[in-house]
């Protein structure tokens, strides 16, 4: 019986489209603007968000989510780099990145205020596409404040037509993860770390909850 050759795989393996043969660890992670946390987030103290990586900040309502994220897109500025913020909350404002430090009139910043999903994807998605075609190489932060926000496009039409929402049966969820995938594949080779920020919920087990109160969703 012939034993397996690894190496006539490996070849197959290198003619296939589409398939990465080697993992590459993050090349650079951006500095949040506290040494503290970037040393718990990534082990180092120079930096916390990996590059080609999704970073989320989970907490609950004024834990500081939006403020870390706001630190990490002023550093990000301040070293060179690019920054994109997505704002669903009505959060972001001028008055309130710049009071963190942001630049808010450098061209290496942009603010969308955004209402639902689709639209969110789709300005990151041209954004990434932007980026790579540019062979861009400088490093860059998106930021989706929030996730929980965000409306499918079936609760924005209801809102729009009758000023309320109504149970969108488990869509949100699936949209954002769905979103998500994409974001990851089309990210991981660029100099590009994107931040998302999302609430946990109380734990309604009281046994769960006793060493666990928060949980966080798909």
């Amino acid at each position: 019986m012939a034993k397996f050759d690894m190496s006539s795989f490996n070849k197959k393996l290198d003619k296939m489209d589409d398939v990465n043969t080697s993992l590459t660890p993050p090349t650079y992670f951006l500095h949040t603007g506290n040494y503290a946390l970037n040393k718990l987030m990534s082990g180092e103290l120079s930096g916390g968000g990996a590059q080609g990586r999704i970073v989320m900040f989970a907490g609950h309502s004024s834990s500081g989510k939006s403020l870390v994220a706001a630190s990490t897109v002023a550093q990000t500025i301040r070293d060179g780099g690019y920054a994109l913020v997505l704002d669903s909350e009505s959060a972001l404002d001028d008055e309130f990145m710049a009071n963190i430090g942001v630049d808010v009139d450098s061209p290496r910043y942009s603010y969308a205020g955004v209402d639902n999903i689709p639209t969110a994807t789709e300005i990151v998605n041209n954004f990434l596409k932007m980026y790579r075609e540019s062979d861009e190489e400088t490093r860059c932060v998106i930021v989706v404040d929030s996730l929980d926000m965000l409306l499918t496009k079936t609760e924005q039409t209801k809102l729009d037509k009758e000023g309320a929402l109504g149970g969108d049966q488990g869509q949100q969820a699936k949209q954002i993860k769905s979103t998500l995938k994409t974001w990851v594949h089309s990210s991981n080779s660029l100099p590009v770390t994107i931040i998302v920020t999302k609430q946990p919920y109380k734990e309604q087990d009281p046994t769960k909850a006793y060493s666990d109160p928060w949980v966080i969703t798909e």
